[in-house]
């Protein structure tokens, strides 16, 4: 993950502060008798400002990081069939004529039939902790499909990954939603 250099994440800050500091100086005197008193409490609100907003950027760049990384995952996971494919799984599973191409369309057919039930519980229930759950439970199915070697098993384990994969999109939008509005 790119990030910005601490000097321009630094003059960043420093400009969004510089430019706030006259206007707010002039709404304080207005506010405050005693002018030495009202640019003391700006140049204190200030350093508060700094601290606060250096450490959202920080915070959000960590969680953006999470969610970019669960999302190549997500991709990889959409991915590995066809990787498969080319390795011999085809052969080591005894797929048959069109097998092989139902077990790349039930992915899309299982994430159709989740998407409404997923987003439903997105909204109603806690989502750190259903989308927690759902990446969590996510992952052991997906180390199980590791373990199909047959037709059957190609196309129910792909059924449960996309009941759990069908949250994670919304989900993520409302949590990046979340830290700007």
């Amino acid at each position: 993950m790119a990030t910005l250099p601490k000097s321009a994440v630094q003059a960043a800050i420093d400009w969004y502060i510089d430019s706030l500091a006259e206007p707010l100086r002039m709404l304080n005197q207005k506010i405050h008798k005693n002018p030495e008193l009202a640019y003391e409490e700006h140049i204190a609100h200030d350093d508060i400002c700094y601290f606060l907003i250096s450490q959202g950027i920080q915070t959000t760049s960590h969680a953006y990081g999470l969610l970019g990384f669960c999302y190549f995952l997500q991709f990889l996971d959409k991915q590995t069939l066809s990787y498969a494919s080319l390795l011999g799984m085809i052969e080591d599973t005894h797929l048959e004529g069109t097998q092989f191409s139902w077990t790349a369309s039930v992915l899309y057919f299982r994430y159709i039939f989740w998407s409404y039930p997923a987003m439903y519980l997105t909204v109603r229930l806690p989502i750190g902790k259903y989308l927690g759950a759902t990446v969590l439970l996510w992952a052991a199915v997906l180390m199980c499909h590791a373990a199909c070697h047959n037709f059957t098993g190609l196309v129910i384990t792909p059924f449960f990954l996309g009941a759990l994969e069908a949250s994670i999109a919304p989900g993520f939008s409302l949590i990046t939603g979340m830290w700007y509005t």
